[in-house]
């Protein structure tokens, strides 16, 4: 059974999440389709444990997933928010060990096999933003009690079958760099579909408007493109001659989208790139009022329970709840315990990779760009960010090395 989950499941994860969102959205909800995704990481995981030479690591990281998740429930008394926390955080963390796992010859085949359904999602959701038909605009907006202006142009950046447009962002940043990763260090991928791929991927991330996708894919292009010393500079010079070509397609497609876009949309897009705009939707002030609103909130050891300042705490009216600072979620729900638990591992998969970078580079990348992502958003507490793919990555470091040096 493990072998077909990991197949058809986690090999296809971005086709198959893709196909959920897709049922969501025309409202076919035969069960909960997620339940399937978390069902075949507790049955991969107790695979891997049967099958693999289990070490301090190992043992560490699920100590940390049943410590938190021991603590959280008994700390959280809305066991429903609980249940969030633990479904969609920490269970995610399992997927470390099917990245690990020995017995899983293909695993860059998850990112490989996203590019696809990524690309086709993606201009599906491009033509369903230019063309904005009424039942989706409907669909949209159905989770809005009170449609002011803002919200009508915040609900209509492009989010493909999602009415919010996590899984297009940051799907489309994790191919982006594991593409042009695969170009420039592997040597895979032909010129032509490489820079088309990549340019229609950016511009995917742009009309999606979240700062984390766009830095995660200057970032990567810079690492890749500048700092990585392999390259000559005729090679440096073709890829600045590409990327120049590519702003000025950007803009004549921008321009393009003008005689579909009304101004007001045409502005709030560009609005959301003036990162230092003196108003009250500007990045930093929105961050700075997620401090302010949890300033009386004491910060303890062990937290105050998983899933506790979640966004479903909004929802059930708690006063208290953060929804764009990764690490003060974790900081505040599972305390100066978890918190640090959490992070040695990341931490430590990253130093791997880094020392490693040549083999780990994709995965290496991946993990800067989710923590740098934290600052602004909880991308490690849902599904539609991808933290599975994040915690795979983190397993797949470990495999990788192993490999290298035949230990």
């Amino acid at each position: 059974m493990s072998k077909i989950l990991y197949k058809y499941v986690f090999l296809y994860y971005f086709a198959l999440t893709a196909c959920f969102g897709l049922l969501d959205m025309f409202s076919i909800h035969l069960f909960e389709y997620s339940y399937i995704i978390i069902l075949a990481l507790i049955v991969c995981s107790f695979k891997y444990f049967k099958t693999n030479v289990v070490d301090g690591f190992d043992y560490l990281m699920i100590f940390t997933i049943l410590l938190i998740s021991f603590l959280g429930y008994v700390k959280n008394p809305y066991k429903d928010l609980y249940k969030l926390g633990l479904l969609w955080e920490i269970l995610p963390m399992l997927a470390f060990f099917i990245g690990k796992d020995k017995n899983n010859k293909n695993g860059d085949l998850v990112l490989k096999n996203g590019i696809v359904a990524v690309m086709i999602t993606g201009a599906i959701g491009l033509a369903l933003y230019i063309l904005q038909p009424g039942w989706y605009l409907n669909y949209k907006l159905s989770v809005l009690t009170d449609v002011t202006d803002f919200m009508w142009l915040e609900m209509t950046r492009l989010s493909a079958f999602w009415q919010y447009p996590y899984w297009m962002s940051y799907g489309v940043a994790l191919i982006y760099i594991f593409i042009l990763g695969k170009f420039v260090i592997d040597g895979q991928y032909k010129n032509k579909v490489m820079i088309f791929t990549l340019f229609f991927l950016f511009l995917i991330s742009i009309l999606t408007q979240q700062r984390a996708s766009i830095g995660g894919i200057l970032m990567a292009t810079i690492v890749y493109v500048i700092i990585y010393k392999g390259l000559s500079k005729k090679q440096i010079l073709s890829v600045l001659l590409y990327s120049f070509i590519i702003i000025i397609i950007l803009y004549a497609t921008f321009y393009l989208l003008s005689s579909f876009l009304d101004l007001s949309r045409l502005d709030f897009i560009l609005s959301k790139y003036e990162v230092f705009e003196n108003s009250k939707n500007n990045f930093l002030s929105d961050r700075a009022e997620i401090f302010d609103n949890m300033k009386d909130i004491p910060k303890t050891m062990f937290g105050d329970g998983l899933g506790l300042y979640s966004h479903g705490a909004d929802s059930k009216g708690l006063k208290h709840y953060i929804t764009d600072q990764g690490y003060m979620k974790m900081l505040y729900e599972t305390g100066y315990l978890g918190l640090v638990l959490r992070m040695y591992l990341i931490l430590c998969c990253l130093l791997k990779a880094i020392h490693n970078f040549r083999n780990c580079h994709v995965e290496c990348l991946v993990i800067i760009v989710f923590l740098v992502s934290l600052f602004g958003a909880n991308s490690l507490s849902a599904l539609q960010m991808h933290n599975i793919v994040f915690w795979f990555c983190c397993g797949h470091i470990w495999k990788k090395v192993k490999i290298k040096y035949k230990y």
